[in-house]
């Protein structure tokens, strides 16, 4: 089976949905499935990981059709649009000159890839990695509609948490869409140094991820400087980059709140399992994930991870035994959490146990590949029970060949 797989990403800073992708890519051509992707652009991380597989990988220069909320220049969706659509034809010739069976998007904030299955007469799967308004704030330049009834036509929807596949099966009418929880594993590559000192702190906790107010970064300073205050000797480590601006604030809140000492902007790491290893908690206070790769990742490594009651992330975590949740925003509900567990080392080590042994069984590879392989297994032999069918009928081109919607 040939599939043309394409993403969107041009960062020069690798993330969960980056890494997820190539390791898809990965784990298909361990079963055999022949991967070609298309990217957007050869700048970025996501070209690099790539290539470095050892996959073939052609440029076709797209736009993502989902974007921020904005009142200001709507010309610019519309121009996004046609660009978009313009795109999808030397994507479906590319598509086709290499033989694919399926057309595979790696995200539902693109939409090329359904455009060009539906020029090149080829089946369409979308895997949907976001919850769209509620962890990105975006919205779909096509529109809601047009998306709900693109996803209603695919040959195979994956998502990656029930929360995930509720929330488009209401935007598109469907039940097809197939819940299928990523494979997480630890990297093997060398884990970064922790070299950043938490001071006199007893309990070390470790955020870990793109900073942006959405990350909750802000609110486990929070946390922390209440703490402190409480006498509670608590520390914490934030891994990782991105707003500046952000950044900044959370440079200012931890000079105010007197924490120096204890709290560390670190930046990026290319592995932050070592940080995860050190610290005795881990932090994921997002309002919205859709599925929680750090949540996974902290569990991995024999930890607890006290995170937020939203998105898919509660479908990760049993609250009292891997893990504790809290309502996101409320800073002294995670304050509380925190407190328990600082307070009770053998109370760490049971639930970081339990949450080790389960997310080993999991979200594992072969769980997570046979789940996958089988949607796009099943999309490969509907365009083939399609050309069956049309071989024993007359020949006719329909009006509408070449247009979605």
């Amino acid at each position: 089976m040939i599939v043309t797989c394409i993403s969107f990403s041009s960062g020069a800073e690798a993330w969960g949905a980056d890494r997820s992708f190539v390791e898809t890519l990965r784990l298909l051509r361990d079963r055999g499935v022949d991967c070609r992707v298309v990217l957007p652009s050869s700048e970025g991380m996501a070209h690099q990981l790539v290539t470095e597989a050892g996959f073939a990988v052609k440029v076709v220069p797209f736009k993502p059709c989902a974007n921020k909320r904005s009142k200001r220049r709507p010309w610019k969706r519309h121009a996004r649009n046609a660009y978009n659509v313009t795109a999808a034809i030397p994507l479906a010739a590319i598509a086709r000159a290499w033989g694919s069976d399926v057309i595979y998007s790696n995200t539902v904030s693109i939409a090329t890839g359904a455009i060009a299955a539906k020029m090149a007469h080829l089946p369409h799967v979308w895997h949907i990695r976001e919850l769209v308004g509620d962890d990105h704030g975006w919205e779909f330049d096509f529109g809601a509609d047009r998306m709900g009834r693109w996803l209603a036509k695919s040959a195979g929807v994956v998502a990656n948490s029930r929360a995930v596949a509720d929330k488009f099966a209401l935007l598109s009418g469907s039940d097809k869409i197939r819940v299928v929880h990523n494979a997480v594993q630890l990297r093997s590559d060398a884990e970064d140094a922790v070299t950043e000192s938490l001071g006199d702190s007893a309990v070390r906790c470790v955020i870990s991820g793109r900073l942006a107010s959405g990350k909750g970064q802000m609110e486990a300073v929070d946390a922390i400087a209440q703490l402190r205050h409480e006498g509670v000797k608590a520390g914490l480590w934030i891994v990782g980059d991105g707003d500046v601006h952000f950044r900044a604030k959370l440079d200012e809140a931890i000079v105010a709140n007197h924490l120096t000492d204890c709290v560390k902007l670190v930046g990026y790491k290319k592995n932050p399992a070592g940080y995860l290893r050190a610290a005795d908690v881990v932090l994921v206070c997002s309002r919205a994930e859709a599925f929680g790769r750090a949540t996974v990742e902290g569990m991995l490594v024999g930890k607890p991870v006290i995170a937020t009651a939203s998105g898919g992330t509660p479908e990760l975590i049993s609250a009292g035994e891997t893990g504790l949740l809290y309502p996101p925003g409320d800073v002294a509900a995670l304050v509380g959490n925190i407190r328990t567990l600082a307070a009770d080392e053998s109370l760490r080590m049971a639930m970081g146990a339990a949450a080790k042994a389960y997310a080993e069984v999991a979200f594992t590879p072969q769980r997570y590949t046979d789940q996958l392989l089988d949607v796009l297994t099943t999309a490969a032999a509907s365009r083939k029970n399609k050309n069956s069918v049309a071989s024993d009928s007359s020949p006719s081109v329909p009006a509408s060949a070449g247009r979605v919607g």
